[in-house]
């Protein structure tokens, strides 16, 4: 079992910039697909003509962002990611953009492609701890595990008091046996956040897998 980011009603990809998005750890059922379901390669597009960075380009490319958040908002998710792609075609360092497309391909499950969007985030902003724990997740997901821990030990680096790294790691941990690991992270978790439930599910899951 690894944690989720609770955002509302449901367990979700976490994403720190919009302000309405609350991170809420809790222990969820996340289990990795026996078969991974990847997206057939993405065959390779001509490059779009360079685009020169002005004023008013970057007002047209914020304000296909906000028409993406919107869309996500009402659930059309590809018509957010529309959005987000002539956001990108416009501000192609816009990391933001790419971080909003890829949690709209999360919604669709297009599980793939947002890596391939979290790992542009990261190509963009190296210090963007969330993305590499939002990775992690999907990581997860099709079955890799180790990239998953490699994202979260990261994210601690780039940000040693960051809770949900922790929590997330300590489950992860539990999932691989690695028990001591696991208590040391719901540890420093329940240190960090003590009135965060899951570092201590976590930890006593650890207790029991060591017996």
């Amino acid at each position: 079992m690894l944690l989720l980011v609770a955002c509302g009603g449901g367990s979700q990809i976490s994403d720190t910039l919009p302000p309405e998005v609350k991170i809420l750890p809790t222990i969820a059922a996340l289990t990795p697909l026996a078969i991974p379901t990847l997206l057939p390669a993405l065959s390779a597009k001509p490059l779009p003509p360079t685009i020169t960075s002005t004023p008013e380009v970057t007002l047209s490319a914020n304000s296909h962002l906000q028409s993406g958040n919107k869309y996500v908002t009402q659930g059309i998710y590809q018509k957010a990611i529309e959005e987000y792609d002539e956001a990108i075609r416009l501000s192609p360092q816009n990391h933001i953009a790419y971080m909003k497309r890829g949690i709209a391909y999360v919604r669709l499950g297009q599980v793939e492609r947002a890596i391939q969007d979290y790992t542009e985030v990261i190509r963009l902003a190296p210090s963007a701890t969330q993305t590499y724990v939002n990775r992690a997740f999907l990581y997860y997901h099709i079955g890799q595990s180790e990239k998953a821990l490699k994202d979260l030990q990261e994210a601690i680096r780039l940000e040693p008091r960051l809770v949900e790294a922790f929590i997330a790691r300590s489950a992860l941990y539990n999932d691989l046996g690695q028990y001591e690991q696991s208590i040391q992270d719901s540890d420093k978790a329940i240190q960090l956040a003590p009135q965060v439930a899951a570092g201590y599910s976590n930890r006593a899951t650890a207790y029991s897998g060591l017996g």
